[in-house]
């Protein structure tokens, strides 16, 4: 069961995306390209920055988003959710992880044939 804290963060998470969002490229598993609805949140830690995507729409894992210039791979993190109405009040949370050419690891990996 989640805090009235939780609930509340939910909403605001909700909120924001419907306010403030924006369309954003993205291009499925499959290699489909398209259009999906959200807000990033830029954050500096200890000179670390990192990105989260609160999207309106369920996203398939692998899904990447194009953001300032970059791709970015998508990972669900969280889902916030009205207690009153679960289907118009989502709001999926994805982390961004810079999405970088596998070709640039020259042909070879530490971790090829470990098994």
């Amino acid at each position: 069961m989640s805090s009235r804290f939780e609930r509340a963060r939910g909403k605001l998470r909700a909120s924001i995306t419907y306010h403030m969002g924006s369309p954003h490229p993205v291009t499925l598993p499959s290699g489909d390209a398209g259009v999906t609805y959200g807000y990033v949140k830029r954050s500096n830690n200890d000179g670390v920055r990192t990105y989260t995507f609160y999207g309106t729409e369920e996203l398939p894992a692998g899904t990447t988003v194009s953001y300032e210039g970059h791709v970015y791979a998508l990972a669900f993190r969280d889902l916030a959710a009205s207690p009153r109405s679960a289907g118009s009040q989502l709001c999926y949370e994805y982390t961004m992880g810079r999405k970088t050419n596998s070709e640039s690891n020259h042909g070879w990996s530490e971790f090829e044939n470990v098994g």
